[in-house]
């Protein structure tokens, strides 16, 4: 994580994929390395692992579906992003409804 937030993408990349080598339905690490792909630019790669990360910890989290849609919006597909961004409001309805 550290690396990613430092902006040093490669070395970020690098760590994940020995992540989940070890663990490939660690959640958390599919998720941060979709980041650092997406900001390499790799879109494609970073939404496949996105979609893997959501797979693995279900549709109740928001942020490996965060990352589909910042991933979509990136690489110019608009309209995908706010596929993504309706499905995250209505995790946040159902999620926060009553509160």
């Amino acid at each position: 994580m550290v690396f990613g937030l430092d902006r040093r993408y490669d070395e970020a990349v690098d760590q994940f994929r020995k992540t989940t080598d070890l663990d490939p339905h660690y959640w958390w690490a599919l998720t941060w390395l979709a980041s650092a792909l997406g900001q390499k630019g790799q879109f494609s790669e970073a939404v496949q692992n996105a979609h893997k990360a959501a797979l693995s910890v279900g549709d109740h989290n928001p942020w490996p579906l965060a990352e589909i849609g910042r991933a979509y919006a990136a690489s110019g597909k608009p309209a995908d992003a706010r596929k993504v961004i309706a499905v995250l409001e209505q995790l946040e309805a159902q999620r926060f409804r009553g509160l």
